[in-house]
């Protein structure tokens, strides 16, 4: 099981607090996935990966709602834009036997939309995290909307994470 927790203050002084839960096969394909959303509204999605079809339900204030998806069971990978542990995931399904751009089916439970992601290993680069300097292998993955830039360990823990169209960088502390 994979776990999150995002705690934050939005520009208005508003908190907002999330966690979730993925449940992944020893194969890490998902069986479950929970997100619940704490403040500033109550919120709850759940995501059952079944065998042959994925029903996602989500709560809040207003009526629940349900939507069925027929998802390819190869190479699928929850990726909930809110939780960057899920790239780590993402990184433990690429074979770097196959070298090359690899296509990967992702599901992206709070827009509920599947589609695709390429990752590709670029090289091993001498990268600034926190006070320090790692030697880390540097990834990219591409949607038809984002470039995802992503540096890891070689066994795969994400230390840094850049979306430059987004003007966003995350770093391991």
């Amino acid at each position: 099981m994979a776990t999150g927790e995002l705690q934050l203050q939005g520009p208005d002084g508003k908190k907002v607090s999330e966690t979730s839960s993925l449940n992944l096969a020893s194969t890490l394909m998902p069986t479950y996935y929970e997100r619940v959303q704490k403040s500033p509204l109550n919120a709850k999605l759940v995501v059952q990966f079944g065998p042959s079809e994925t029903i996602l339900e989500m709560t809040s204030t207003g009526e629940p709602y349900q939507q069925i998806f027929y998802l390819p069971k190869n190479d699928l990978a929850v990726m909930d834009t809110n939780f960057f542990h899920h790239f780590s995931l993402l990184l433990r399904l690429y074979d770097r036997t196959k070298g090359m751009a690899q296509a990967f089916n992702v599901f992206i439970p709070q827009e509920a939309l599947p589609g695709t992601m390429n990752l590709q290993y670029l090289s091993s680069e001498s990268v600034p995290v926190g006070n320090t300097t790692r030697e880390l292998d540097h990834f990219q993955a591409v949607t038809d909307e984002l470039e995802i830039e992503i540096w890891a360990t070689p066994e795969g823990a994400v230390q840094r994470i850049s979306i430059p169209r987004a003007n966003l960088e995350v770093v391991r502390q």
